[in-house]
Protein backbone atom coordinates (compact mmCIF):
# COMPACT_ATOMS: atom_id res chain seq x y z
CA UNK A 1 0.00 0.00 0.00
CA UNK A 2 1.30 3.43 -0.87
CA UNK A 3 1.92 5.67 2.13
CA UNK A 4 3.72 9.03 1.69
CA UNK A 5 7.44 8.58 2.35
CA UNK A 6 7.53 11.55 4.70
CA UNK A 7 4.98 9.87 6.94
CA UNK A 8 7.10 6.70 7.06
CA UNK A 9 10.25 8.69 7.84
CA UNK A 10 8.54 10.82 10.49
CA UNK A 11 7.28 7.71 12.22
CA UNK A 12 10.72 6.10 12.06
CA UNK A 13 12.30 9.18 13.63
CA UNK A 14 9.66 9.32 16.37
CA UNK A 15 10.18 5.63 17.17
CA UNK A 16 13.96 5.26 16.66
CA UNK A 17 14.21 2.90 13.69
CA UNK A 18 15.10 3.14 10.00
CA UNK A 19 13.02 2.92 6.86
CA UNK A 20 15.13 1.29 4.16
CA UNK A 21 15.34 1.29 0.42
CA UNK A 22 16.34 -1.99 -1.21
CA UNK A 23 17.90 -2.03 -4.66
CA UNK A 24 15.78 -3.71 -7.33
CA UNK A 25 16.99 -4.69 -10.79
CA UNK A 26 14.57 -7.41 -11.96
CA UNK A 27 11.42 -9.32 -11.03
CA UNK A 28 13.22 -11.55 -8.54
CA UNK A 29 14.74 -8.65 -6.60
CA UNK A 30 11.37 -6.89 -6.40
CA UNK A 31 9.81 -10.13 -5.17
CA UNK A 32 12.60 -10.61 -2.63
CA UNK A 33 12.13 -7.14 -1.14
CA UNK A 34 8.33 -7.39 -1.18
CA UNK A 35 8.26 -10.85 0.39
CA UNK A 36 10.80 -9.86 3.04
CA UNK A 37 8.78 -6.78 3.96
CA UNK A 38 5.55 -8.79 4.16
CA UNK A 39 7.21 -11.54 6.22
CA UNK A 40 8.65 -9.08 8.72
CA UNK A 41 5.79 -6.54 8.67
CA UNK A 42 8.19 -3.77 7.65
CA UNK A 43 7.79 -0.65 5.50
CA UNK A 44 9.85 -0.84 2.31
CA UNK A 45 11.00 1.31 -0.59
CA UNK A 46 11.89 -0.26 -3.94
CA UNK A 47 15.11 1.44 -4.99
CA UNK A 48 15.99 1.91 -8.67
CA UNK A 49 19.53 3.00 -9.63
CA UNK A 50 19.40 4.31 -13.19
CA UNK A 51 22.96 3.42 -14.36
CA UNK A 52 22.21 -0.26 -13.71
CA UNK A 53 19.18 -0.07 -16.01
CA UNK A 54 20.78 1.62 -19.04
CA UNK A 55 20.42 -1.42 -21.31
CA UNK A 56 17.28 -2.83 -19.68
CA UNK A 57 13.57 -2.13 -19.81
CA UNK A 58 13.38 0.50 -17.08
CA UNK A 59 9.64 0.96 -17.53
CA UNK A 60 9.11 -2.78 -17.08
CA UNK A 61 10.93 -2.72 -13.74
CA UNK A 62 8.99 0.34 -12.62
CA UNK A 63 5.68 -1.29 -13.54
CA UNK A 64 6.58 -4.46 -11.62
CA UNK A 65 7.50 -2.46 -8.51
CA UNK A 66 4.32 -0.38 -8.74
CA UNK A 67 2.26 -3.56 -9.00
CA UNK A 68 3.72 -4.82 -5.73
CA UNK A 69 3.22 -1.42 -4.08
CA UNK A 70 -0.45 -1.36 -5.09
CA UNK A 71 -1.14 -4.89 -3.87
CA UNK A 72 1.00 -4.91 -0.73
CA UNK A 73 -0.45 -4.95 2.77
CA UNK A 74 2.49 -2.97 4.18
CA UNK A 75 3.66 0.64 3.52
CA UNK A 76 5.65 0.77 0.29
CA UNK A 77 6.95 3.25 -2.24
CA UNK A 78 9.11 3.62 -5.36
CA UNK A 79 12.46 5.41 -5.07
CA UNK A 80 15.02 6.56 -7.66
CA UNK A 81 18.52 6.83 -6.21
CA UNK A 82 21.65 8.92 -6.92
CA UNK A 83 20.30 10.85 -9.91
CA UNK A 84 23.09 13.13 -11.11
CA UNK A 85 21.14 15.65 -13.19
CA UNK A 86 18.12 17.88 -12.70
CA UNK A 87 16.58 16.77 -16.00
CA UNK A 88 16.77 13.07 -15.08
CA UNK A 89 15.22 13.83 -11.69
CA UNK A 90 12.29 15.59 -13.29
CA UNK A 91 11.82 12.70 -15.74
CA UNK A 92 11.77 10.24 -12.82
CA UNK A 93 9.20 12.33 -10.98
CA UNK A 94 7.01 12.44 -14.09
CA UNK A 95 7.28 8.64 -14.41
CA UNK A 96 5.66 8.24 -11.00
CA UNK A 97 8.42 7.83 -8.42
CA UNK A 98 7.36 8.57 -4.84
CA UNK A 99 10.83 9.74 -3.83
CA UNK A 100 14.02 10.81 -5.63
CA UNK A 101 17.60 11.53 -4.63
CA UNK A 102 19.26 14.40 -6.47
CA UNK A 103 23.02 13.85 -6.17
CA UNK A 104 24.95 16.94 -7.27
CA UNK A 105 27.53 16.56 -4.51
CA UNK A 106 30.50 16.37 -6.90
CA UNK A 107 29.96 19.83 -8.36
CA UNK A 108 30.26 23.18 -6.57
CA UNK A 109 28.16 23.89 -3.50
CA UNK A 110 26.30 26.74 -5.22
CA UNK A 111 25.47 24.56 -8.24
CA UNK A 112 24.34 21.80 -5.89
CA UNK A 113 21.99 24.22 -4.11
CA UNK A 114 20.64 25.66 -7.36
CA UNK A 115 19.94 22.30 -8.98
CA UNK A 116 18.50 20.74 -5.83
CA UNK A 117 16.13 23.68 -5.33
CA UNK A 118 14.75 23.25 -8.86
CA UNK A 119 14.09 19.57 -8.16
CA UNK A 120 12.47 20.23 -4.77
CA UNK A 121 10.16 22.91 -6.15
CA UNK A 122 9.03 20.61 -8.96
CA UNK A 123 8.77 17.50 -6.81
CA UNK A 124 6.78 19.02 -3.98
CA UNK A 125 4.10 20.24 -6.38
CA UNK A 126 3.54 16.58 -7.20
CA UNK A 127 3.81 15.25 -3.64
CA UNK A 128 7.23 13.66 -4.23
CA UNK A 129 9.82 13.32 -1.45
CA UNK A 130 13.36 14.59 -2.17
CA UNK A 131 16.77 13.66 -0.75
CA UNK A 132 19.93 15.63 -1.46
CA UNK A 133 23.60 15.18 -0.59
CA UNK A 134 26.30 17.38 0.92
CA UNK A 135 29.80 15.93 1.01
CA UNK A 136 30.91 13.09 -1.25
CA UNK A 137 30.05 9.43 -0.62
CA UNK A 138 32.59 7.44 -2.61
CA UNK A 139 32.28 4.06 -4.31
CA UNK A 140 34.57 1.18 -3.40
CA UNK A 141 35.50 0.90 -7.08
CA UNK A 142 36.89 4.44 -7.16
CA UNK A 143 40.60 5.13 -6.75
CA UNK A 144 41.06 6.97 -3.45
CA UNK A 145 43.97 8.92 -4.94
CA UNK A 146 41.84 10.28 -7.78
CA UNK A 147 39.47 13.23 -7.69
CA UNK A 148 36.42 10.97 -8.09
CA UNK A 149 37.52 8.80 -5.17
CA UNK A 150 38.30 11.66 -2.84
CA UNK A 151 36.39 11.46 0.45
CA UNK A 152 34.66 14.73 1.35
CA UNK A 153 32.97 14.57 4.73
CA UNK A 154 29.75 16.54 5.15
CA UNK A 155 30.40 20.06 6.45
CA UNK A 156 27.77 20.95 9.13
CA UNK A 157 27.61 24.59 8.11
CA UNK A 158 27.16 23.75 4.44
CA UNK A 159 24.56 21.13 5.35
CA UNK A 160 22.53 23.64 7.35
CA UNK A 161 22.67 26.21 4.56
CA UNK A 162 21.83 23.59 1.94
CA UNK A 163 18.74 22.41 3.84
CA UNK A 164 17.49 25.97 4.40
CA UNK A 165 18.01 27.06 0.81
CA UNK A 166 16.69 23.96 -0.95
CA UNK A 167 13.91 22.65 1.30
CA UNK A 168 14.96 19.01 0.81
CA UNK A 169 13.18 16.44 2.94
CA UNK A 170 16.21 14.24 3.59
CA UNK A 171 19.98 14.55 3.51
CA UNK A 172 22.57 11.93 2.58
CA UNK A 173 25.68 12.22 4.73
CA UNK A 174 29.34 11.49 4.09
CA UNK A 175 30.43 10.21 7.50
CA UNK A 176 33.07 7.63 6.61
CA UNK A 177 30.85 5.29 4.60
CA UNK A 178 31.15 4.17 0.98
CA UNK A 179 29.07 2.31 -1.58
CA UNK A 180 30.15 -1.23 -2.41
CA UNK A 181 32.45 -3.54 -0.47
CA UNK A 182 34.49 -2.31 2.49
CA UNK A 183 38.14 -3.14 3.05
CA UNK A 184 38.16 -3.44 6.83
CA UNK A 185 35.82 -1.68 9.24
CA UNK A 186 35.00 1.94 8.35
CA UNK A 187 35.62 4.79 10.77
CA UNK A 188 32.14 6.28 11.26
CA UNK A 189 31.85 9.88 12.49
CA UNK A 190 29.01 9.45 14.99
CA UNK A 191 29.52 12.94 16.41
CA UNK A 192 28.75 14.39 13.00
CA UNK A 193 25.52 12.40 12.77
CA UNK A 194 24.49 13.67 16.20
CA UNK A 195 25.28 17.27 15.26
CA UNK A 196 23.39 17.11 11.97
CA UNK A 197 20.40 15.41 13.60
CA UNK A 198 19.52 18.86 14.99
CA UNK A 199 18.68 20.07 11.47
CA UNK A 200 15.07 20.06 10.32
CA UNK A 201 15.64 17.22 7.85
CA UNK A 202 15.76 13.43 7.79
CA UNK A 203 19.25 11.91 7.71
CA UNK A 204 20.06 8.99 5.41
CA UNK A 205 22.75 6.37 5.92
CA UNK A 206 24.32 5.36 2.62
CA UNK A 207 26.87 2.55 2.35
CA UNK A 208 24.98 0.40 4.86
CA UNK A 209 25.93 -2.88 3.14
CA UNK A 210 28.89 -4.40 4.97
CA UNK A 211 28.18 -2.55 8.21
CA UNK A 212 27.59 -4.63 11.33
CA UNK A 213 24.31 -4.55 13.20
CA UNK A 214 26.09 -2.71 16.03
CA UNK A 215 27.32 0.07 13.73
CA UNK A 216 23.91 0.46 12.08
CA UNK A 217 22.16 0.58 15.45
CA UNK A 218 24.63 3.21 16.71
CA UNK A 219 23.91 5.32 13.63
CA UNK A 220 20.19 5.07 14.38
CA UNK A 221 20.75 6.04 18.02
CA UNK A 222 22.63 9.14 16.86
CA UNK A 223 19.92 10.33 14.49
CA UNK A 224 19.82 8.27 11.27
CA UNK A 225 16.32 7.10 10.37
CA UNK A 226 16.60 6.12 6.71
CA UNK A 227 19.04 3.93 4.84
CA UNK A 228 19.55 1.87 1.71
CA UNK A 229 20.90 -1.58 0.87
CA UNK A 230 22.18 -2.75 -2.50
CA UNK A 231 25.50 -4.61 -2.39
CA UNK A 232 24.77 -7.26 0.26
CA UNK A 233 21.43 -8.47 -1.18
CA UNK A 234 22.91 -8.51 -4.71
CA UNK A 235 25.93 -10.48 -3.53
CA UNK A 236 23.90 -13.30 -1.97
CA UNK A 237 21.69 -13.43 -5.09
CA UNK A 238 24.63 -14.10 -7.39
CA UNK A 239 26.42 -16.27 -4.83
CA UNK A 240 23.43 -18.63 -4.80
CA UNK A 241 23.38 -18.78 -8.61
CA UNK A 242 27.12 -19.55 -8.65
CA UNK A 243 26.69 -22.35 -6.11
CA UNK A 244 23.84 -23.97 -8.04
CA UNK A 245 25.72 -23.78 -11.35
CA UNK A 246 28.84 -25.29 -9.82
CA UNK A 247 26.81 -28.12 -8.35
CA UNK A 248 24.53 -28.89 -11.31
CA UNK A 249 26.89 -28.10 -14.19
CA UNK A 250 26.72 -25.86 -17.23
CA UNK A 251 23.95 -27.87 -18.88
CA UNK A 252 21.53 -27.25 -16.02
CA UNK A 253 19.09 -24.78 -17.60
CA UNK A 254 16.01 -24.86 -15.37
CA UNK A 255 15.72 -21.16 -14.55
CA UNK A 256 13.02 -21.76 -11.93
CA UNK A 257 15.47 -23.90 -9.97
CA UNK A 258 18.19 -21.25 -10.26
CA UNK A 259 16.49 -17.87 -10.00
CA UNK A 260 13.91 -18.82 -7.37
CA UNK A 261 16.51 -20.09 -4.86
CA UNK A 262 18.56 -16.95 -5.59
CA UNK A 263 15.49 -14.83 -4.90
CA UNK A 264 14.84 -16.68 -1.66
CA UNK A 265 18.44 -16.12 -0.54
CA UNK A 266 18.09 -12.45 -1.30
CA UNK A 267 14.84 -12.32 0.67
CA UNK A 268 16.54 -13.90 3.68
CA UNK A 269 19.36 -11.34 3.47
CA UNK A 270 16.86 -8.47 3.31
CA UNK A 271 14.98 -9.85 6.30
CA UNK A 272 18.24 -9.81 8.25
CA UNK A 273 18.87 -6.18 7.27
CA UNK A 274 15.34 -5.29 8.34
CA UNK A 275 16.17 -6.68 11.78
CA UNK A 276 19.35 -4.53 11.83
CA UNK A 277 17.38 -1.33 11.25
CA UNK A 278 14.54 -2.30 13.61
CA UNK A 279 11.73 -1.70 11.11
CA UNK A 280 10.26 -5.18 11.61
CA UNK A 281 6.74 -5.14 13.07
CA UNK A 282 6.35 -1.45 12.18
CA UNK A 283 4.57 -1.70 8.83
CA UNK A 284 1.00 -2.19 9.95
CA UNK A 285 1.49 0.28 12.79
CA UNK A 286 2.13 2.93 10.14
CA UNK A 287 -0.89 1.87 8.07
CA UNK A 288 -3.18 1.71 11.12
CA UNK A 289 -2.12 5.17 12.26
CA UNK A 290 -2.54 6.47 8.75
CA UNK A 291 -5.99 4.96 8.25
CA UNK A 292 -7.10 6.00 11.73
CA UNK A 293 -7.02 9.60 10.53
CA UNK A 294 -10.08 8.78 8.44
CA UNK A 295 -13.50 9.06 10.05
CA UNK A 296 -15.13 7.00 7.30
CA UNK A 297 -18.82 7.71 6.85
CA UNK A 298 -19.02 7.24 3.12
CA UNK A 299 -17.46 9.63 0.65
CA UNK A 300 -17.40 13.34 -0.02
CA UNK A 301 -15.57 15.06 -2.84
CA UNK A 302 -14.12 17.66 -0.52
CA UNK A 303 -11.86 16.57 2.34
CA UNK A 304 -11.72 18.65 5.51
CA UNK A 305 -8.65 18.20 7.70
CA UNK A 306 -7.44 20.18 10.67
CA UNK A 307 -4.03 20.49 12.24
CA UNK A 308 -1.77 18.12 10.35
CA UNK A 309 1.78 18.52 11.69
CA UNK A 310 5.02 16.69 10.94
CA UNK A 311 3.55 13.52 12.43
CA UNK A 312 0.48 11.86 10.94
CA UNK A 313 -0.64 11.16 14.51
CA UNK A 314 -1.85 14.75 14.72
CA UNK A 315 -3.97 14.72 11.58
CA UNK A 316 -7.73 14.81 12.21
CA UNK A 317 -9.78 14.22 9.06
CA UNK A 318 -13.46 13.74 8.30
CA UNK A 319 -14.87 12.46 5.04
CA UNK A 320 -18.60 12.19 4.42
CA UNK A 321 -20.70 10.90 1.50
CA UNK A 322 -21.87 7.66 -0.04
CA UNK A 323 -20.82 4.80 -2.24
CA UNK A 324 -17.04 4.83 -2.02
CA UNK A 325 -14.51 2.30 -0.80
CA UNK A 326 -11.93 2.94 1.89
CA UNK A 327 -8.99 2.86 -0.53
CA UNK A 328 -10.41 5.85 -2.41
CA UNK A 329 -11.00 7.64 0.85
CA UNK A 330 -7.42 6.99 1.94
CA UNK A 331 -6.16 8.28 -1.41
CA UNK A 332 -8.14 11.48 -0.92
CA UNK A 333 -6.72 11.85 2.58
CA UNK A 334 -3.22 11.19 1.23
CA UNK A 335 -3.50 14.14 -1.12
CA UNK A 336 -4.68 16.42 1.66
CA UNK A 337 -2.03 15.18 4.09
CA UNK A 338 0.68 15.82 1.51
CA UNK A 339 -0.62 19.36 1.10
CA UNK A 340 -0.65 19.93 4.84
CA UNK A 341 2.86 18.51 5.15
CA UNK A 342 4.15 21.25 2.88
CA UNK A 343 3.64 19.67 -0.53
CA UNK A 344 1.27 21.35 -2.97
CA UNK A 345 -0.42 18.33 -4.51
Amino acid sequence: MFVPIKIMYDYARDNNFCVSRFLVTNLESVEAAARAAEATNSPVLFDVYLPMMEDSCLGCLEDIAKRFINTSSIPAGLWCDHIESVDECIKAIDRGYDGVMIDLSRISFEENVKGSKIVVDYAHKKGVFVEGEVGVITKASEDASSESGRVVETDPREAEEYVKRTGVDALALSIGVQSGFYKGEPDINYKLIKELSKLDVHLCLHGASGLSKEIVRKCIDNGMHSTGYGTDPLFVFFKTIDEIRRKEGEKFLDTSKILIPARDSQQKEIEEKISYIKSNNRGREIINIYKSTVDYKGYKSDVSCTNTTSSINNAKCNINNKNNDLDKVVKAVTNEVLRQLGYKK
